[in-house]
């Protein structure tokens, strides 16, 4: 009989050391932060006669970004698209979010062919950017918020210091 009051103990004291181990409610900051990208919000569309490699194209890229939030709005999920003559050329999903507990945003990406990115993000009312470190050294990209288009510059650099415009593009809504 002993054994049934230590172990209804041991339960209730389980009980109670979950409940208090239980996260922080953090929505409100993170609620806080994704609205600096509600701007983003909606399907984007332009053209654009620049490769990401900075070469000038023969015929026009069509791109289309759709962006909207999940989780409450605690999730931007973004798909792009890229076509050149009726054909998919690159396909990307993209999901940023803040981390309360990293104190920044987090930005994870995959393409069609596997890859993954995983870059560093920032964020405020204007615009976002995003760098990584590339195969070739450093690539960074800038989407600004211009007149409610949507402008995205990329660069690319072998050292990080120095950098050579390698994309540009304006979306409307």
């Amino acid at each position: 009989m002993q054994r049934l009051p230590s172990f209804i103990l041991l339960v209730l004291l389980l009980l109670m050391v979950g409940v208090n181990v239980q996260a922080k409610d953090t929505s409100p900051q993170v609620l806080e932060k994704m609205s600096q990208l509600r701007w983003m919000e909606g399907t984007w569309v332009g053209e654009t006669m620049m490769s990401r490699t900075g070469r000038t194209l023969p015929e026009a890229i069509q791109l289309t970004e759709t962006a909207h939030f999940e989780l409450d709005g605690m999730i931007l999920i973004l798909e792009g698209v890229a076509e050149k003559g009726g054909q998919i050329v690159t396909h990307t999903y993209t999901s940023i979010t803040y981390s309360v507990k990293r104190q920044r945003f987090v930005m994870f990406a995959m393409t069609q062919d596997g890859g993954i990115m995983d870059p560093t993000f920032n964020a405020n009312d204007k615009g976002v950017q995003w760098r990584m470190k590339s195969r070739k050294g450093f690539v960074k990209y800038t989407v600004e918020n211009m007149n409610g288009q949507w402008l995205e510059t990329g660069y690319s650099s072998a050292d990080g210091e120095t950098w050579d415009q390698i994309f540009s593009v304006t979306l409307k809504k």
